[in-house]
């Protein structure tokens, strides 16, 4: 029997070799990707503001990096609720993270540690 002869991926972690975009958020603003992954890394608490996904299907991770309560403002809410859920809360915790899925023409939770949506 032959010996496996395949090379040894570079990157262990990521062996697909896939990148998905990334944005740093250094000071209060507007989320610029839609899918992805967000780093909130400010020194005090963030503002940001999240428009609607320009797609469905879209992966969008916000974390963040600094203890601080930053918080997202997502257009029309999650699920489309407007002012009743439109507000995400982080807790202060460093690695609070956000999960949303485009599904319809809005953001909708897929999961969140540390975070409440008001």
């Amino acid at each position: 029997m032959a010996a496996n002869t395949q090379p040894v991926p570079n990157n262990l972690a990521n062996p697909s070799g896939v990148q998905f975009p990334y944005q740093v958020i250094t000071t209060s603003g507007a989320i610029t990707i839609s899918n992805g992954i967000v780093e909130l890394t400010e020194a005090g608490a963030s503002a940001v503001t999240l428009a609607l996904p320009d797609a469905n299907g879209l992966i969008l991770m916000i974390s963040s990096k600094t203890a601080q309560t930053h918080t997202v403002t997502i257009a029309s809410g999650l699920h489309g609720l407007g002012a009743t859920e439109d507000v995400a809360t982080f807790s202060g915790a460093i690695d609070d993270c956000l999960i949303l899925a485009s599904v319809g023409g809005y953001w909708v939770q897929v999961a969140n540690v540390g975070v409440t949506l008001a």
